[in-house]
């Protein structure tokens, strides 16, 4: 089998330096803090309706327990993010 030219296989390096397996550049978008907490919110809500519809009771329940705890620990970072706390971040 011939080689493709210019192939090199294995990971390449993206104009900022970072590696990407694929060849892909690894571009970071800033997106505002409300898309943010919107993304991990759905995270969490298809984590829960997913543990219900694939696993047994007794695991779904630790699967909601622990997205409940997730949504009161990140109560914080949530509202620096919609600019609702202080500029020097989440009150810890």
């Amino acid at each position: 089998m011939a080689a493709r030219r210019g192939f090199r296989g294995g990971a390449h390096r993206s104009a900022d330096g970072l590696l990407d397996a694929g060849g892909q550049a690894n571009v970071l978008v800033p997106v505002p803090g409300w898309a943010t907490v919107l993304l991990v919110l759905l995270q969490l809500v298809a984590a829960v309706v997913s543990s219900w519809l694939a696993w047994p009771a007794w695991v779904a329940v630790l699967v909601t327990v622990l997205a409940a705890a997730t949504c009161v620990t990140e109560r914080g970072r949530w509202q620096w993010l919609m600019g609702r706390a202080g500029r020097d971040g989440p009150a810890v």
